[in-house]
Formats: C-alpha cells, sequence, structure tokens
C-alpha cells in the first residue's frame, strides 16, 4: 500500500500526529491514549458510540473491507442495538440533537488498495505539478534584478524579507491552498437518522479534500448541532464547517483549523491552529485569534458554559488547565498536581467537565483522574497492561461519567470490549459489554478501478 500519510504537510499538531500514525511504535501509544468520540443523549438515558473492529496501528490506515464500522446506541436498561455498520465507509462519531429525535454523523468512503494507489498518484503528480510551477516561478526575474543595459546600481541591493505575524499565518494558508489544490475530493455524507426508529431522515452530501489520513479524522470528529437544531457544525481538518440540513449548503467558516468546539448557545466556536487559538463568531461577522505557544490536547478543548472555554495544555510536561473567556483572555491557570502516571505526553489527555461545572476526569488511557473541579484527585484509576479508559464523557445530570473500556487483543490491537460507567467520585457503577465481529462477515461496496474520486457517496 503506498498511502503516504505525512505527505501534504498540514501545520501544528495535526501534521505531528499524522507522521505518527505512519509510525507504527508511536501509535500503539496514542490509541492507547483515546478512542472516537461519544454521545449522551439530552434525556441522559442513551449514550451512542461509534467503534471499529480491528482498531490496529497499520501503514495502510483504514482501506475498504478490512475493518467494520459500527454505530450503536446503548439504552439506560443495558441493552445494545447497532444502528448502522460498515466495511465500506468510516463513520464518525455520533451527535444528538439539542431535542433528543435525531443522530447525526459523519460517513466517509474508504478506498480499496487499487484506489488508494490511485489517490497516491493523482497527489503525486499534482504535488509535481506544484513544484514546477514554484521552480519556474522562482527563475523569474527578481523585483530588484538589473534589466540587460540599466545603469549599474548599488552593490547592495534591498532584501525582500516578510515577518509574518499574520494570523492565521501565511505559511498555514499556503500548505492550506496546496492541500485543497492536490488532493482529490470526496462525497462525504452527513447523515441524520431518528433516534429511536434508527429511519434515515437526510443526508447531505459534503464534498471534501480526502482526508491525509482517516485514522485522525475517526479520533477527532465531533459532529456538534446548533441549539435550534437546523445546522450541525464538524471540524475535518482544515475546515472548520457548517452544514444546513434543509438547504444542504455548507458554510466554512475557519481555515486553517485543526479541532473545533461549538459553544452551548451556538453563537461562538473555538478552533485550534498552529500557534495560535481562534474565536469565531458563527454569525461569520468576527473572529478574535489569539497567539498560542502551549501544546493543547486535541481532546482537551471544552465550553464550561457559552463564555468559558476550558484547555488542557502542558507546561515543562506538566498538565495545566487553563479557561479562556470568548475574547481569548486567560481568567484561570490551574496547574494539576496529578500522581505519577504511565502517559509521559501531558498534552495528550482527555479532558471531560460535568455539565454542572463541579467534577472533571482526564483520562490517559492507562491512567484516569476523577477530580474536583478546584484540581483535587479523587481517584486515581490505574490500568493493567492490557486495558485502557478512554473518551470520558459526563451525562446531562452529571451523575455519571461513560467511558469506552479497550482492552489488547492478541498482542496486536486495541478494541472497545464495553462501555464502562463511573461516578464522579471515581466508583465504578456499571459496565455493558460490545461483542465483537469478524470484518470478514461484511462486504465492501466494490467500485470500478477507473471511478472519478469525487463521486462516490459512501452508500
Amino acid at each position: 500500500m503506498v498511502r503516504r500519510l505525512a505527505r501534504v504537510q498540514v501545520p501544528g499538531w495535526q501534521a505531528a500526529l499524522a507522521i505518527v500514525v505512519g509510525i507504527g511504535a508511536l501509535l500503539w501509544h496514542v490509541l492507547a491514549c483515546t478512542e472516537s468520540p461519544m454521545a449522551f443523549s439530552p434525556s441522559g438515558k442513551d449514550l451512542a458510540f461509534v467503534t471499529v473492529e480491528p482498531y490496529e496501528a497499520d501503514d495502510d490506515g483504514f482501506v475498504a473491507g478490512a475493518q467494520v464500522f459500527r454505530l450503536m446506541v446503548l439504552s439506560e436498561e443495558g441493552k445494545l442495538r447497532v444502528v448502522e455498520e460498515s466495511s465500506d465507509s468510516m463513520l464518525s462519531a455520533p451527535a444528538y440533537s439539542p431535542d433528543g429525535k435525531h443522530l447525526c454523523y459523519l460517513r466517509i468512503p474508504l478506498l480499496t488498495k487499487r484506489e488508494a494507489e490511485r489517490l497516491d498518484q493523482q497527489i503525486e503528480e499534482g504535488e509535481r505539478a506544484w513544484d514546477e510551477a514554484d521552480k519556474r516561478s522562482c527563475e523569474r526575474e527578481s523585483l530588484f534584478d538589473q534589466p540587460p543595459g540599466a545603469a549599474t546600481r548599488p552593490a547592495t541591493q534591498p532584501s525582500c524579507t516578510v515577518d509574518d505575524q499574520a494570523l492565521p499565518s501565511l505559511t498555514s494558508i499556503a500548505e492550506v491552498y496546496r492541500k485543497l489544490t492536490v488532493t482529490p475530493t470526496v462525497r462525504a455524507s452527513l447523515v441524520v437518522r431518528d433516534s429511536k426508529t434508527d429511519t434515515r431522515i437526510c443526508q447531505v452530501a459534503v464534498v471534501l479534500p480526502y482526508p491525509e489520513n482517516l485514522m485522525v479524522s475517526y479520533l477527532t470528529v465531533r459532529p456538534q448541532y446548533t441549539p435550534d437544531g437546523g445546522a450541525v457544525y464538524l471540524c475535518l481538518s482544515p475546515l472548520f464547517m457548517r452544514v444546513d440540513l434543509a438547504s444542504g449548503e455548507v458554510q466554512v467558516l475557519a481555515v486553517p483549523a485543526q479541532v473545533g468546539a461549538l459553544s452551548s448557545d451556538g453563537r461562538m466556536a473555538a478552533v485550534i491552529q498552529e500557534g495560535a487559538i481562534g474565536f469565531v463568531r458563527t454569525d461569520g461577522q468576527r473572529t478574535i485569534y489569539r497567539r498560542w505557544s502551549e501544546g493543547v490536547s486535541p481532546s482537551g478543548m471544552v465550553w464550561i458554559n457559552s463564555a468559558r472555554l476550558a484547555l488542557l495544555t502542558a507546561d515543562s510536561d506538566k498538565p495545566v488547565l487553563q479557561v479562556l473567556l470568548a475574547n481569548g483572555d486567560t481568567v484561570e491557570t490551574l496547574p494539576l498536581k496529578l500522581p505519577e502516571h504511565a502517559c509521559d505526553d501531558a498534552d495528550m489527555g482527555e479532558l471531560a467537565i460535568a455539565p454542572d461545572g463541579k467534577h472533571m476526569v482526564i483520562s490517559y488511557g492507562k491512567d484516569v483522574f476523577f477530580m474536583s473541579r478546584e484540581g483535587q484527585v479523587l481517584r486515581h484509576w490505574h490500568a493493567d497492561e492490557r486495558t485502557a479508559l478512554v473518551q470520558p464523557t459526563f451525562a446531562p445530570d452529571s451523575k455519571r461519567v461513560a467511558f469506552k473500556f479497550m482492552t489488547e487483543q492478541g498482542g496486536s490491537y486495541l478494541r472497545a470490549e464495553s462501555i464502562a460507567f463511573f461516578a464522579p467520585n471515581g466508583s465504578e457503577l456499571s459496565r455493558s459489554a460490545i461483542p465483537m465481529i469478524d470484518p470478514a462477515s461484511t462486504r465492501p461496496t466494490s467500485q470500478p478501478a477507473d471511478a472519478p474520486l469525487d463521486v462516490r457517496t459512501g452508500e
């Protein structure tokens, strides 16, 4: 398989994580620290989530037919049902509408090995054309070059330099433009279903550059409804966008955006960029950028309320909780004095804050810390060598925290074995098993070898 996952450069942690995904040993560590997000229904009676089997590090990433993605819903009574199962499309994390009647998620078609090779070839051809155009541009006469026959100029000519203080940076914009230019598009689908009957209500086509790494997309894409339920926001690097469910219109609000989160009132979105955090008004009238040098966990950005944003950051490899206002000002910096634990990447933790604001949970996979909002550790949960607790998700009433309980399978990969529920103080309440599935039991949708990559529907 020739898909080179880090070939197209994307600034910031996304580039670093994309490189990690191509390196088996380091990717194992990343996979042990995170998984696809989950979502409680507004009533708290149902928990929706996606799993993939096998969930393993591979240079090929996700290939049609090699894995099975399952969107599932776990009821309060412990009943588990499969809403959708696919081996030819990646399914993103789900989201409930504010009234609890609908469930949405993003479906991205997977490529066969032959299609992936063709995609690679198209990107390589595009990059060669881009580089040749750059070379021709550099060979043109400089602004300060002396034309033939002109009078002799001073030996020292003015230097053409750029001090890039822009936000987003000139480099970031150039890299995004390059990516959008050389990468073929794919027709993804934002699917909306009835949350009780699982009937498909609508499906909106979202044309995107094919993600350079689907594993990163699986781990980070988290759709969010607007308060009125009429639109969905989602971030698929490098784009943060709004999808209108009635008209199908797609609006891009921030570029580049590596991770994005919508405030509870739907008026503001926070996006992480290289060296900056942006606060974007969803009416498109104003964006405030703040320079940011500290590392921010891709799963460590949470709106506490409509006016305050919490970030899990790192300072000298020590985790720090920082709270920012929607204008970018820092109002709280809380160094977290955590007991010694296995994860040595302080900025790779997952952060969850209870809706009532009284508790929070930080997970590093092998080590989970149940804490008061003031930073006091109430319990330190430590896994054995073969297990992990990931994606802490508080119920709307703040009385339970759900996790994906991951276990090592045959020394080769981790799988979501069950959903585990804990009280905010760290005492375990219950577990619900997730049955295994064999990828060979499903068949991917076959596509002609010469099918354009921008017309696949993921059906």
